[in-house]
């Protein structure tokens, strides 16, 4: 190569001497598509990681909502039946006084 300034030649043949020309070794660059592969891949996995977190969170949570209206309802179903035991029990009572 010539050098622009002094006009000189340069015969190295070495690759480590000028980063900005040097030619591509193949074991660097497969190394680093390895490496970029490699992170691609872990953040991917983290990625889907994180969505079947979110998606069984909001399957528990769902779960818990439901669960909570459920007894809800049977709460009140309960009480329903409380009183209409109650209504009959007085019912009864007021039978058997009648009947005194």
């Amino acid at each position: 190569m010539n050098d622009i300034l002094s006009g000189s030649k340069n015969n190295s043949t070495s690759s480590s001497t000028n980063n900005n020309s040097a030619p591509i070794n193949s074991t660097d660059y497969y190394q680093e598509m390895k490496i970029s592969f490699e992170k691609y891949e872990l953040e991917r996995k983290q990625s889907d990681q994180r969505k079947e977190f979110e998606s069984i969170e909001a399957f528990i949570l769902g779960e818990q909502r439901r669960a909570l209206q459920q007894r809800k309802d049977e709460r009140k179903v309960r009480a329903s039946e409380e009183i209409k035991l109650a209504a009959d029990i007085a019912q009864l009572k007021g039978f058997r006084f009648e009947s005194i």
